[in-house]
């Protein structure tokens, strides 16, 4: 499991790949703009590591590793690949649309007081919306729950998204990031105490598969 973990932080690595290169400073002059677009860009693509692996990921593990073998495999398929696709595709949407908006913050000579026109700011948010929807597929098939600060947060940036696209640029990126932000800051609220409970069932885990091992090498090194 910790290689699909792996392949989706590559992916989030895009969206930081997508600051730098959307901005592009280089040969330009550094305006308060580009630099406010870029914090809001990684504001986001914190909040969305923050969504995935904070408390779903090590819960979704702890079921796989109680799974029996035929329905862990199974679980593996449906949750690992089939789910972990379109969380990919949400996030490269989203690295494809958070480059555009930021290469037009960047450019000194466009009015940045106009709406971005084309479909830079359908696909920050799209994307986002799509990894939203992905992860509650994914947490539905491996927890069988369902998170309704996610299913608020999928139907705001739908609504937003409308608003997003006749307002200026850094604008319509700071309404996509303080959505993010403030799901984090919901959940990590709400569910502290569901992150409590899995941090300690995470140890005990942890310390039981130790002590397994530790039994097995004192038997077989004897």
């Amino acid at each position: 499991m910790e290689r699909f973990e792996l392949i989706l932080m590559i992916a989030l690595g895009e969206l930081i790949i997508s600051v730098g290169v959307g901005s592009d400073l280089i040969d330009r002059p550094v305006t308060w703009p580009a630099v406010a677009g870029a914090g809001i860009a990684v504001a986001i693509t914190a909040a969305l590591w923050w969504a995935y692996f904070d408390l779903v990921a090590p819960a979704a593990l702890q079921v796989f590793h109680a799974a029996a073998s035929r329905s862990r495999t199974a679980l593996a398929r449906d949750a690992y690949v089939y789910l972990h696709l379109p969380m990919i595709a949400g996030l490269i949407l989203t690295a494809l649309g958070l480059e555009e908006v930021l290469h037009h913050l960047g450019t000194a000579e466009v009015d940045l007081g106009a709406p971005l026109g084309g479909p830079a700011m359908p696909l920050a948010y799209g994307g986002v919306a799509v990894f939203l929807l992905a992860h509650l597929g994914f947490q539905l098939r491996t927890l069988g729950t369902v998170t309704l600060t996610r299913v608020a947060a999928i139907a705001t940036l739908g609504t937003v998204v409308g608003v997003a696209v006749r307002v200026p640029a850094l604008l319509g990126l700071g309404l996509l990031g303080a959505v993010c932000v403030a799901l984090v800051g919901v959940e990590f609220v709400l569910l502290r105490g569901s992150r409590r409970q899995l941090r300690e069932a995470s140890l005990r885990e942890r310390m039981t598969h130790e002590a397994r091992e530790s039994a097995w090498r004192r038997r077989r090194y004897q």
